[in-house]
């Protein structure tokens, strides 16, 4: 029988401002006195996200920063480092995209359609893993994203037994190990449209994941069951969301553009963040 690993709330320990400040100012420290200074931005958004995602632990967010750091010198490959429009071919296979708006608790919602995964020639797990990237790099920085998460929704539709092959247990373990290196601390995963193959093969692979990934996977039977969880008004009306609610590829890329366009060195990278942002009231209704 597979298991359904129930969600579990996140919460950080509650700082004064002037102890986030603190912490802000410790990190910052350490990289500019390390051998990490040129390689990574010290602006207080990008300090707060690395904080938040090892629970405001100046010594872990460190260690974190160094191994990231690392497979960015051994992978040069998976790392964003141009314009988004620079990857319009790979953009253009519509396998994953960000949607508008946030689901109803404060989470922002990333969809991959996994039946292109296996489909597309040019398609691997490098290549997956750069697209996400570009995605990610949108919303990494984003204060209410820091706080809330993201929740990505695997879309199983036409997903058969030849897919394992893609998807090796090699992959799924890289996946854990990357989505551990990842700004975002709360990230859950919800998977529609399964089937008798589709749940056998997920159950396979989430053996090589962590326990923190398997913690945050729902299996989803039917719209209905995705919408309680994540709420209607942010999904497309393919998955149970308003008629009117088209996913619409074209304009969501427009959205990355734009982002790109605002910040060209990077997605958000130069956004200004006071350090008592965090202990402003953005986080939304908690999954009961």
């Amino acid at each position: 029988m597979f298991k359904v690993w129930p969600s579990e709330s996140q919460q950080c320990p509650e700082l004064s401002a002037n102890e986030r400040t603190k912490r802000i100012n410790e990190l910052r420290t350490l990289i500019e006195n390390s051998d990490l200074k040129n390689q990574v931005e010290t602006k207080d958004i990008i300090m707060i996200a690395c904080l938040h995602a090892r629970d405001w632990n100046v010594e872990l967010a460190m260690k974190r920063l160094i191994k990231l750091e690392k497979f960015c010198l051994e992978n040069p490959g998976y790392i964003v480092d141009q314009h988004a429009k620079a990857y319009e071919k790979l953009l253009f296979k519509n396998v994953s995209t960000m949607l508008d708006g946030r689901d109803k608790n404060g989470r922002r919602v990333y969809l991959v359609n996994v039946s292109l995964m296996g489909s597309e020639e040019d398609i691997n797990f490098k290549t997956m893993y750069l697209l996400h990237s570009i995605w990610f790099s949108m919303i990494s920085y984003e204060p209410e994203t820091i706080v809330n998460g993201v929740s990505i929704i695997f879309d199983l539709k036409n997903v058969g037994w030849d897919f394992i092959r893609w998807f090796s247990g090699n992959m799924a373990g890289m996946t854990s190990k990357l989505a551990g290196l990842a700004p975002i601390r709360n990230v859950n995963y919800h998977v529609i449209n399964t089937s008798t193959a589709t749940i056998t093969i997920t159950n396979i692979l989430l053996t090589f994941c962590g326990k923190r990934i398997r913690e945050k996977f729902h299996i989803h039977s039917d719209t209905k069951s995705l919408s309680k969880y994540l709420g209607s008004e942010v999904l497309p009306s393919k998955f149970g969301g308003p008629e009117s609610n088209a996913l619409d590829y074209d304009k969501l890329r427009d959205n990355l553009y734009h982002v790109y366009n605002t910040h060209p060195k990077k997605a958000l990278r130069k956004m200004k963040c006071e350090p008592d942002i965090m202990t402003k009231p953005i986080i939304h209704e908690r999954l009961r």
